[in-house]
């Protein structure tokens, strides 16, 4: 029966997106919004559409439970509290890019109410469950791969709360940015990405890439030939400098896997430091 469907959505059983989807495709459902009601909110015969047209899920619950109780339906009231509409708005102006990261740290600091809305166990995204506040706050805003972690985050719980917003595609292309410019024997940090990308000034395109790709090279120099890792790529840094690429050693004879010893110069003090991988 769909007004089942009611109940569990303003129970919390059924999520935002799911309800939305009966919203738009349950025959039945329709119907029976679309009957002539008044509620302290809403007067009309198409409450469907009202509901369609109000993206925050609270302001659905609130005017559902009306609804049920006119239809003189049996449901449990939720206790969840009911968060100002600001608080998503605020989010969406970060997701839409229309808010700093710096910005958005400060709110996700000092806002009580927004820590409160993002704090509890949760799915963060398809993949991924635990306290999204939490997640958020252990994510660097001002790096590429954080940034993206976070909106990704803040998109998914944006779309379970039913709340419309513009996709920014800005930092994924940045991350990807970052991916294809990055040698294979060699992974540039975030920290290096963004120093070199301030390099950049207003250079974009293949100009913007070729200029980044010339810095690595400068970056990264290698007396003969680059590292061949057995894992992954571990180039030695001494205060954020990455050191010279001298060589690399078999030790598979002194070690009982296979194993290779990677010497590094550091230019400035004459030193030499060494790592060592194995199989």
């Amino acid at each position: 029966m769909s007004l089942d469907i009611i109940v569990q959505f303003v129970e919390r059983k059924i999520s935002s997106e799911e309800f939305l989807e009966n919203l738009y495709y349950n025959e039945e459902l329709k119907l029976i919004l679309s009957e002539d009601i008044e509620l302290s909110t809403y007067k009309g015969n198409d409450l469907r559409i009202f509901l369609c047209s109000h993206g925050h899920i609270y302001d659905h619950i609130n005017i559902l439970e009306e609804f049920l109780e006119k239809k003189g339906m049996n449901f449990k009231k939720t206790t969840t509290k009911v968060f100002d509409i600001k608080l998503f708005d605020l989010i969406v102006n970060f997701v839409e890019r229309k808010m700093s990261p710096e910005e958005f740290l400060e709110s996700l600091k000092y806002n009580e109410d927004l820590k409160e809305l993002l704090s509890g166990e949760t799915r963060i995204t398809k993949y991924i469950t635990g306290d999204l506040y939490l997640y958020l706050m252990n994510q660097k805003l001002n790096m590429p791969s954080g940034l993206l972690n976070a909106l990704e985050a803040l998109e998914y719980f944006l779309g379970n709360n039913g709340v419309n917003f513009k996709k920014n595609d800005e930092a994924e292309q940045l991350h990807s940015l970052m991916l294809d410019i990055q040698p294979n024997w060699t992974d540039i940090s975030n920290e290096y990405f963004q120093k070199i990308l301030e390099k950049a000034n207003d250079r974009k395109g293949a100009d913007l890439k070729k200029f980044l790709k010339e810095e690595i090279k400068k970056d990264f120099r290698c007396m003969k030939k680059p590292p061949r890792w057995l894992q992954s790529p571990q180039w030695l840094f001494e205060d954020d400098r990455p050191l010279i690429f001298v060589g690399q050693i078999d030790i598979s004879d002194i070690r009982h896997d296979t194993s290779q010893l990677y010497v590094f110069l550091d230019e400035l003090n004459n030193q030499f430091y060494f790592t060592e991988q194995s199989t």
